[in-house]
């Protein structure tokens, strides 16, 4: 029970890191390229 939930725990924390470091590349991106096309809240899930 103790081991399921941890490794529950552990998959979530990467999940979420993935997720924030996503979202953190495509809003330096598109500070970068200074596109209005839009996106600048778009998080791809394609893995």
């Amino acid at each position: 029970m103790i081991t399921s939930l941890n490794m529950i725990n552990h998959m979530t924390g990467l999940i979420m890191y993935r997720l924030i470091n996503m979202d953190y590349n495509n809003y330096s991106n598109n500070n970068n390229n200074n596109n209005n096309n839009n996106s600048d809240n778009m998080v791809d899930f394609t893995a």
